[in-house]
């Protein structure tokens, strides 16, 4: 009898699994493969996604280099947050714009990357100059002398992002899609 008991408690605890992970993960009828979340929302997995869907070329009178194809967009509590990022031959930024009106970042400023181990990783507000536009632009490149927070970045899986007291949440997808859209930039 407590083997019987056993095999249907281990049973159980397997059905339950599957149903939990096909909750989570999915495969649409092209063959593409999406998560579900808990509030009913999806995202297709980043690893489906190339870097012709992330990235594109561009070229204008003040420089030539390689641009986000559409912002990954961030949800706050009372706001949102897009993110573009930009490469050039010798500089990589990643421009944060907080939704909202006089919204101002300025040298002192800085925005706080958490990693899911828990390590945060804090970047000053680049510009000399405030921008009152909700604005927060990171440079990084040789002129700057932080290659190194840069690779910290790309490679880690980010949790949260907070510039001031702007808190955003990343979502699994959320983060690969932002480390996947960098490694694309290269």
């Amino acid at each position: 009898m407590k083997n019987i008991l056993l095999f249907l408690y281990t049973f159980a605890i397997l059905i339950t699994q599957t149903q939990l992970e096909a909750q989570t993960k999915a495969t649409t009828e092209h063959g593409k493969n999406i998560i579900i979340y808990e509030d009913g929302t999806w995202a297709y997995e980043v690893n489906d996604l190339d870097c012709n869907k992330l990235v594109k070329n561009t070229t204008t009178s003040k420089t030539n280099g390689v641009i986000s194809v559409n912002p990954i967009k961030l949800a706050g509590n009372n706001n949102s947050m897009q993110i573009d990022l930009i490469k050039n031959e010798s500089i990589t930024v990643i421009n944060m714009k907080v939704d909202g009106k006089n919204i101002c970042f300025g040298p002192k400023d800085f925005v706080t990357f958490t990693t899911v181990d828990g390590t945060e990783i804090k970047l000053n507000f680049t510009s000399s100059v405030a921008n009152c536009k909700g604005e927060f632009s990171l440079f990084f490149g040789e002129p700057f002398k932080n290659i190194q927070s840069l690779e910290k970045l790309i490679n880690s899986q980010l949790k949260s992002i907070v510039i001031k007291s702007y808190h955003y949440d990343l979502k699994e997808y959320e983060s690969n899609l932002f480390l996947r859209t960098i490694n694309c930039l290269n």
